[in-house]
């Protein structure tokens, strides 16, 4: 564990070495390990280990119930009560939530802890076991291959630092507002993403429809039915070697440089040699599409190039050129690409998904017949996407700021 005994950053007032004990000496667990309880159709939700997420519940990720008859039973060992603390012990690890509702039980591989009154604060426990150093003393503790866990007796064995409970309780403060902070910021992220996609289902004609339910004023009359190939000129990426490799030089763009259908860059990009580039340099409004990835579900996403660097698409992509890119990187989010992709992209069992350059340009799309209509389309989503680019950068933004402050206030 870290030797440090007081942190970089305090509150004014506070001074002196923080203490350090084991956890089951100044807090209350239960383990719920043991038999698997029935389940039901509805009754009282049952946390699981998958709605344990870094810092908070997520209730929608996975909804399972118990009966209420049950109840009593299940949770023999120990009612939850708000603020509780949860910690995943096993798929996955770590994994760290309060309890913000009484009327739940809790299922295998989560310990509840519960600071005894007077010594430990939970909202201080809570960001405690968020730390990156008592994340790696978790994965220092663990055992397992492919599913990695650890045993509640040696988790109650770690040793964790802890100031006077005043400053625990300005410090839980302090971080309990800073996630509020950050939880309205993935809530405007995720309702500009769910207007995204409502949007999408409504102004691209459903399966067997040729109109879209909305549409802008003054456009009408049936879109049109085209190859992908007729609306836009796929081209394969650079195949190189390790040998190719230049710390300066020409950036390979990779499935990598696609995070939820925005183009970013990245400090790990690959670049080559100048000698090495034996295909054309990438332009800012080409489509970059994942073809091939050890991960099917990553295969065909997709972004819109925007770069101030010399740059090539990989051999693990394509690159789409065509007219009026924001219309079609917009289509490529609405039903007629996905079914595409859930039909065509082979993979699985350990097989690389791949996604098949003569299949993709065979697929049959809808288009406006006007390049006014595309435009207003591809602009409105075009807008959208920035808004959600901003953010998603934003949340980051919030999320770097935490671990840079846990890592400052906490020992």
């Amino acid at each position: 564990m870290n030797k440090q005994q007081e942190p970089r950053l305090r509150f004014k007032g506070f001074t002196g070495a923080w203490k350090e004990q084991k956890i089951i000496e100044i807090a209350e667990y239960v383990d719920y390990r043991g038999k698997t309880p029935r389940k039901t159709e509805e009754g009282i939700f049952l946390i699981t280990a998958k709605n344990v997420k870094m810092g908070s519940l997520d209730y929608k990720v996975s909804q399972e119930f118990i009966a209420i008859e049950d109840f009593e039973s299940v949770m023999s060992r120990g009612k939850a009560e708000i603020g509780d603390v949860l910690i995943t012990t096993e798929a996955p690890l770590g994994n760290v939530a309060q309890i913000d509702r009484e009327d739940v039980a809790l299922a295998q591989r989560i310990i509840k802890y519960r600071g005894i009154k007077g010594i430990l604060n939970n909202d201080f426990l809570t960001q405690k076991f968020l730390t990156n150093t008592f994340q790696a003393t978790l994965g220092s503790l663990s055992s397992g291959g492919t599913v990695q866990g650890i045993k509640g007796s040696l988790l109650h064995q770690i040793e964790i630092k802890y100031p006077s409970l005043p400053e625990q309780t300005h410090l839980g403060l302090f971080f309990s507002r800073l996630d509020s902070q950050i939880a309205e910021s993935r809530a405007v992220l995720e309702k500009s993403r769910q207007l995204k996609k409502a949007m999408l289902a409504k102004m691209f004609p459903a399966n067997g429809e040729k109109t879209p339910k909305i549409r802008f004023k003054g456009f009408e009359g049936e879109w049109e039915c085209r190859k992908f190939s007729e609306v836009a000129e796929l081209r394969r990426g650079l195949t190189y070697s390790p040998l190719d490799i230049s710390p300066n030089g020409i950036r390979v763009l990779r499935s990598s440089n696609i995070d939820e259908e925005n183009y970013i860059e990245k400090n790990d990009d690959v670049f080559v040699c100048e000698r090495a580039v034996n295909i054309p340099l990438v332009q800012n409004g080409d489509i970059l599409i994942t073809a091939a990835n050890g991960s099917s579900r990553l295969v065909g996403k997709h972004a819109i190039i925007q770069t101030s660097m010399p740059a090539v698409h990989g051999g693990f992509m394509l690159l789409a050129k065509t007219e009026n890119p924001y219309f079609l990187n917009a289509s490529m989010s609405s039903t007629w690409y996905l079914d595409f992709i859930r039909i065509f992209v082979a993979g699985g069992n350990g097989a690389i998904g791949n996604l098949s350059i003569g299949d993709l340009n065979e697929q049959e799309i809808l288009i406006p017949k006007t390049l006014e209509e595309q435009t207003a389309i591809g602009n409105f989503f075009r807008q959208l996407d920035e808004t959600i680019a901003l953010q998603t950068a934003e949340v980051e933004k919030l999320n770097q700021l935490k671990k840079g402050l846990l890592a400052a206030m906490l020992v």
